[in-house]
């Protein structure tokens, strides 16, 4: 990729820095093998040539949009090192609390970069993006990339030496892709894993959450229809609920993509917009609308007919909500925003200070009042209790149908309200129940994403020629090779592509309801065989036990009927003993052992035999 591709997404600051490390790092030649690596933090290695193949890896996603693009590929597939997902605009996306401030073995955001080349390369054709993460670690880089599409305030502390904060500077942060528009022109979805690694610690290691710790889950407003079938004013009503809505202020060939600024001039100002603009001066005069502005003429003015009635309802909500009206208050704040933002020719000098302080002042004050399209699904870990009552491979099994009931219910619903006009996939395969760098999480198989991947294809199929490029995330689990839970994943996930390439099935949502039914009427199914053999085994160990029991009865009966032949025969013998003989005198001697008479045993045998 060029540098001015990686710009759009990432700051210059965090690319130079990337830049310089590399540079610092020995070659490869290096006599000592630990000098010729280094590290960004304590999970990204770096070497001398990491800069140039993130480079590589952002330059191959931009081929691939070429090819998809021209129609010289139906989809395409990077299977790219380092991966991005996780690089912001400055690189290591901070947490709240610091715990996994990682750059996650992430560089430069590679489908990022490949989305804002596809919105700018191609703009004629491609308006709308949506990013679909289904990697298992939440696309924190990719999402933050997505916020900056919008402007907003960033206040950093300033510490001393000591740690002490001394004090906090804000400023304002800005990356479009292409206009002011994109924060309603760029969808982006992740399904991850979300909470702590362990069950039950959550006590002793609060901070112990899974990587990254963020994505809980946010499901967005269902976004408009798409700006080629419906005018601007629906999305603006579609905000109108959260943020006060800006007029249309758009192309004819692009309805809801403002003209770019530079294209805007004195003489042909009136055919970028639907509604009247005030004069060049920026005079207060002219964003209140009571005086002409000079060089309007009728003509303009039937153009702009019934635009006041918005702005005065507008004003009239915002006195409403605010208690402000006015050109000190929220309105006419939303007017030198709007103009900041390039609806308008750009101000010059203090007053366009005013306006930008203005807009950071006012966070709803952003691009066109549209919130970024961030759909996030953070999928809790498994319960431990339950995976053991259910047995763990039925317990997988629902955990996988829970995963795809989100795609069906949460994502393919508001993709395809969306329509983009390109599909990117960030291809995680590290969900994969074999692979343990999850933690346990979602436990997928390759069937899963070959899954998915369908679905995305028919969607693309759906709203933008099947359009789809596809950029490796994680995936781990190398051993075996070829055979690899990684491998074998990947292969699945490419499969479907190329199936794609030649079915052009669009996407059916009466069929994917068809499959849920049938998914939870496997599911019952499975729970009915698993409570009978729950119960037939419940009944063999009560058998068993009953058995058993009936054994021990009978083997205390034989001991007891033992020892009672035993005792009998005892007696017996004790009965013929002959007591000892006393001296001729009748007198026995104190000390003398007592003499007995010989038994004959064989006599003794025979009688007892006999039952004398």
């Amino acid at each position: 990729a060029v540098l001015a591709d990686v710009l759009r997404v990432h700051e210059w600051a965090y690319v130079r820095r990337v830049q310089e490390h590399c540079a610092g790092i020995a070659t490869d030649d290096a006599e000592n093998e630990e000098e010729g690596f280094a590290h960004l933090d304590g999970d990204t290695a770096i070497s001398s040539d990491t800069y140039n193949a993130a480079l590589a890896a952002a330059g191959a996603v931009c081929q691939a949009v070429d090819l998809v693009a021209s129609k010289q590929a139906r989809n395409a597939f990077c299977p790219v090192r380092p991966p991005g997902h996780h690089a912001g605009p400055k690189g290591v996306v901070r947490t709240k609390d610091g715990a996994s401030d990682s750059h996650g073995f992430c560089i430069l955001n590679n489908v990022s970069i490949g989305a804002s080349y596809a919105m700018n390369r191609y703009r004629e054709t491609v308006e709308r993006v949506a990013i679909v993460d289904f990697d298992v670690h939440h696309g924190n880089g990719t999402e933050e990339t997505v916020r900056w599409l919008k402007p907003h305030v960033e206040t950093v502390a300033i510490e001393g030496s000591d740690a002490e904060v001394l004090g906090v500077v804000q400023r304002s942060n800005y990356k479009p892709w292409y206009s002011e528009q994109d924060a309603s022109n760029v969808m982006f979805v992740s399904v991850h894993g979300y909470g702590p690694r362990e069950r039950g610690l959550e006590h002793l290691f609060p901070r112990a959450a899974f990587y990254p710790g963020s994505g809980k889950t946010s499901l967005p407003v269902v976004p408009p229809p798409s700006p080629r079938t419906e005018a601007t004013a629906t999305a603006s009503a579609w905000a109108a609920s959260s943020v006060p809505a800006f007029p249309n202020t758009s192309s004819s060939s692009h309805p809801s993509r403002s003209a770019p600024m530079e294209e805007e001039d004195d003489d042909n100002n009136s055919n970028h917009s639907n509604e009247q603009p005030p004069s060049r001066d920026g005079s207060e005069d002219s964003i209140d609308g009571d005086d002409e502005g000079e060089g309007e003429s009728e003509e303009d003015e039937g153009e702009g007919e019934g635009e006041g009635d918005d702005e005065e309802s507008m004003l009239a909500r915002l006195q409403a909500m605010e208690g402000a009206g006015g050109r000190g208050g929220a309105y006419g704040r939303l007017l030198s925003a709007r103009r900041t933002l390039g609806s308008f020719a750009p101000l010059s000098g203090s007053r366009a200070v005013e306006n930008a302080e203005a807009v950071a002042a006012d966070p709803r004050l952003v691009a066109g009042g549209m919130p970024a399209l961030i759909l996030d699904i953070g999928v809790e870990l498994p319960d431990g209790e339950a995976e053991h009552d259910r047995g763990k491979a039925l317990a997988e099994l629902n955990y996988r149908i829970q995963w795809r009931k989100y795609f069906r219910d949460e994502i393919f619903p508001r993709l395809m309200q969306f329509k983009p006009d390109f599909l990117f996939i960030s291809a995680g395969f590290d969900a994969h129940k074999k692979d343990t760098i999850n933690g346990g999480y979602i436990a997928l198989i390759e069937e899963d994403f070959e899954w998915v991947t369908d679905k995305l294809v028919q969607i693309a199929n759906s709203c933008c020629e099947g359009r789809v490029v596809s950029v490796l995330e994680g995936g781990y689990q190398l051993g075996g090779e070829f055979y690899s839970a990684f491998a074998q994943s990947a292969k699945a996930h490419v499969r479907s592509l190329a199936h794609g390439t030649r079915c052009l099935t669009k996407f059916n949502e009466a069929e994917t309801k068809a499959e849920t039914a049938l998914e939870l009427q496997h599911m019952e199914m499975l729970e009915e065989l698993r409570q009978a053999q729950l119960l037939r085994k419940e009944q063999a160990r009560e058998q068993a036990y009953l058995a058993r029991v009936a054994q021990l009865e009978r083997e205390r009966e034989a001991v007891a009927a033992q020892e009672n032949e035993s005792g009998a025969a005892e007696e017996q013998v004790q009965q013929v003993a002959v007591e000892p003989t006393v001296s001729a005198e009748g007198a026995e001697e104190s000390g003398r052992k007592r003499r007995r008479q010989q038994v004959d045993y064989q006599a003794l045998d025979k009688e007892l035999r006999e039952g004398k």
